[in-house]
C-alpha cells in the first residue's frame, strides 16, 4: 500500500510554508509508545513500520532555505516513485537529479532503485547531497545504526555516507555516479523497544 503527501518547509525556522496534503491509506497512527497487534494485545514499535516518515531531498550548503518534503505512513512496503521524487526541489537546483525510486520494506530496510533512470549521471558535489528520513512521531525506538548491504548493492556507496541521528537517517550520495543498473539496499538497526 502506498501513500505520500507533500509540503514545503523553511529550514531556518522550520515553519510550514505550504499546506500539507496527506492521505492515510494505511490507517491512522496513534501517538503512543505502544500499538495494538492483530490479536488486540499491546506491543511496542520495533522499527519504522506504521509510523509517519518525512523524506526530504537535500543539498547543502546552498543559498536557498526553502525545502520540500514527502510524508509517508509506512506499511509493510511503501514506495516513493521516481517521478514524484524528481519533482522535489533540492535546496540547490544545480546538478543532475536522478529519478530514483525509494522503497521502505517492513520499516527496517530502504531500497534505492535507479532502473527508471534514462541517462547516466553523477550526484552534484556538495557537503551533503541526498535524502533525509525522519520518523516524525517519535514512537519508534531509536535508530542505532544503518549499513549498506554490500551483497546486493551495485552503487559505490559505503557506510561512511550514512549518518544516524536518533529518529533520522541521512544518506549522502554526493559525487556518486549512477546509471539504470544502480541499486542500493540499506539495512536499519533499532534499539530494543522498552
Amino acid at each position: 500500500m502506498k501513500m505520500f503527501g507533500a509540503r514545503s518547509l523553511a529550514w531556518s525556522t522550520f515553519t510550514v510554508v505550504a499546506s500539507l496534503s496527506l492521505v492515510t491509506a494505511c490507517g491512522d497512527v496513534d501517538t503512543y509508545k505502544f500499538r495494538n497487534s492483530p490479536w488486540g494485545e499491546s506491543e511496542p514499535y520495533k522499527n519504522w513500520d506504521f509510523t509517519y516518515l518525512q523524506l526530504v531531498r537535500a543539498t547543502t550548503p546552498c543559498d536557498s532555505e526553502a525545502q520540500e518534503e514527502l510524508i509517508v505512513l509506512t506499511c509493510a512496503e511503501v514506495e516513493f516513485p521516481g517521478e514524484h521524487l524528481a519533482k522535489l526541489n533540492s535546496s540547490c537546483s544545480a546538478g543532475t537529479e536522478a529519478e530514483v525510486t525509494i522503497d521502505i520494506i517492513d520499516g527496517q530496510s530502504i531500497i534505492y532503485d535507479f532502473s527508471s533512470v534514462t541517462a547516466k549521471g553523477t550526484f552534484t558535489s556538495a557537503s551533503f547531497n541526498g535524502y533525509v528520513f525522519t520518523e516524525l512521531l517519535g514512537v519508534a525506538p531509536e535508530l542505532v545504526s544503518a549499513t549498506v548491504d554490500g551483497e546486493v548493492s551495485t552503487l559505490e556507496l559505503d557506510d561512511d555516507a550514512l549518518r544516524v541521528d536518533g529518529h533520522a537517517l541521512r544518506v549522502n550520495f554526493e559525487g556518486i555516479p549512477f546509471d539504470d543498473a544502480a541499486f542500493v539496499k540499506i539495512d536499519l538497526v533499532f534499539a530494543d523497544p522498552d
